[in-house]
């Protein structure tokens, strides 16, 4: 016969038990963007900014708006929007660009790294802790660009013709 105590600790335990079994259950249905570590911050936009994520619609963003790995940003006509990543890289997006965020890892498992891919527009960018420390780690992929570099700080605009 288990004695009164011993019940108790047994239903503490259960209950316990169960708590970790839902909350594992939740946690596993979480849309990965939630689970995502968060890449950067809008810290300023003037206008029409949107992103979206893979297999999603767009979203407007705007001061303080967060931004994850895998991210797309459209900057409208006559809008433009200073996003901070959390290595404090820092970048301004002209008008009439769409940059995507294709690879961001920061005090992660994994080694750091920052890959942005920008299709249409231009930017300005300080690197932050993950340039200083590795800049080969940062890389802006474009099927054509003119790029100016001057230290930690470099200027990319893709021009069509």
């Amino acid at each position: 016969m288990i004695g009164h105590s011993s019940a108790g600790r047994l239903s503490r335990m259960s209950h316990r038990a169960l708590i970790a079994f839902v909350g594992t259950l939740l946690y596993s249905a979480l849309p990965a963007a939630v689970l995502a570590q968060q890449a950067a911050t809008v810290v300023f936009a003037d206008g029409a900014i949107s992103a979206q994520s893979a297999g999603k619609g767009p979203r407007l963003v705007g001061k303080g708006s967060p931004l994850v790995e895998g991210d797309t940003l459209t900057v409208g006509e006559r809008s433009f929007a200073v996003v901070e990543f959390a290595d404090q890289t820092r970048t301004t997006l002209r008008p009439n660009t769409v940059i995507g965020i294709e690879q961001f890892r920061h005090q992660a498992a994994e080694p750091d790294g920052f890959v942005l891919r920008l299709v249409k527009g231009g930017i300005r960018a300080v690197t932050g802790l993950i340039g200083k420390a590795r800049p080969e780690a940062v890389r802006i992929q474009t099927p054509n660009a003119t790029i100016g570099i001057r230290g930690t700080s470099f200027d990319a605009r893709l021009c069509a013709g």
